[in-house]
């Protein structure tokens, strides 16, 4: 039972009786639940596919020739989107994806990068082909992701062990036809893991000696893009916190997104964070995107 203390000095609320939740301040929700509640099950991430670090070179799906005209002109394009999934009206969704397309046939993405959940409610198979395959049928790139709450959800009660369903279709082994796909052509992505990262030719480089060529206004440079961790190893196989949305518009970011992507960066570990509340909340979502290996 929830009780509350008007601001007359009364307690508000006959026995027996629950109205509103009071409100948590920021140091409480950081602290976390007193108890978990009797549905909030722990579930540990999937095995990976790949190897440690868990890194996916842009030119195993793309192709080299590809990936050298990019680094040739400079210019990384790519579309970003998040929480698309159709749920009981599409429309919205499918409105986004047509002038996704559109956009495409302007300027040609390299690929779509998903902010997260991809599917609604509980990251079902059966959601898969409404909320992803269907409405991205004509989109002409490959499309990366990385999971959402939702896509962790295994439902009530459990329908599938949690982030099955993504990794069958996002996290496959080789490119192959997926049963959720159903009669659509789209193969499955070959992501390392759940969470990853994406390298690329344009990706940022902080090793001592390394140049960093500025982007122009409007390209998605090495200085507008996420920051990135070390190397990693099996035990820390982290991507870094996103970056700013600002930066693949080549705009330099506000202090207030500064801070955002700062603090997820802070609180990153293993693609989890913990809660926050206030204007500054950030999920880590975004991978690092790296540059191939130098020779010395």
């Amino acid at each position: 039972m929830n009780m509350y203390e008007g601001g007359a000095g009364f307690v508000f609320g006959a026995p027996g009786f629950a109205f509103g939740r009071h409100s948590r301040s920021a140091s409480e929700q950081l602290a976390g639940p007193k108890t978990p509640h009797e549905k909030q099950v722990w579930h540990e991430l999937p095995a990976p596919t790949g190897k440690a670090p868990y890194h996916l070179d842009l030119k195993a799906v793309l192709g080299k020739e590809a990936v050298a005209a990019i680094a040739k002109s400079g210019r990384l394009v790519f579309h970003t989107v998040g929480d698309t999934g159709g749920i009981d009206n599409q429309w919205p969704q499918l409105i986004v994806a047509h002038w996704m397309e559109k956009d495409a046939a302007q300027q040609f993405p390299a690929f779509f990068y998903h902010l997260g959940d991809v599917v609604y409610y509980d990251g079902e198979h059966g959601s898969y082909y409404p909320q992803f395959y269907e409405p991205y049928l004509h989109y002409p790139a490959p499309i990366f992701a990385i999971p959402g709450n939702h896509d962790t959800d295994v439902g009530l009660p459990p329908n599938h062990p949690s982030l099955e369903p993504f990794m069958a279709n996002f996290c496959a082994t080789g490119p192959e036809h997926s049963a959720d796909a159903r009669d659509i052509e789209r193969t499955t992505m070959i992501q390392p893991n759940c969470y990853w990262t994406l390298k690329t030719p344009l990706g940022d480089d902080h090793r001592a000696g390394h140049k960093r060529p500025r982007a122009r206004r409007g390209q998605a440079g090495p200085d507008r893009l996420a920051d990135r961790r070390t190397e990693g190893s099996p035990e820390d196989p982290c991507p870094v916190g996103r970056a700013p949305p600002s930066a693949a518009l080549g705009r330099r970011p506000s202090r207030r997104q500064r801070l955002d992507a700062g603090d997820a960066r802070r609180r990153l570990h293993c693609g989890r964070s913990a809660p926050r509340s206030g204007p500054l909340r950030a999920r880590p979502q975004l991978p690092a995107l790296l540059p191939p290996a130098r020779e010395r």
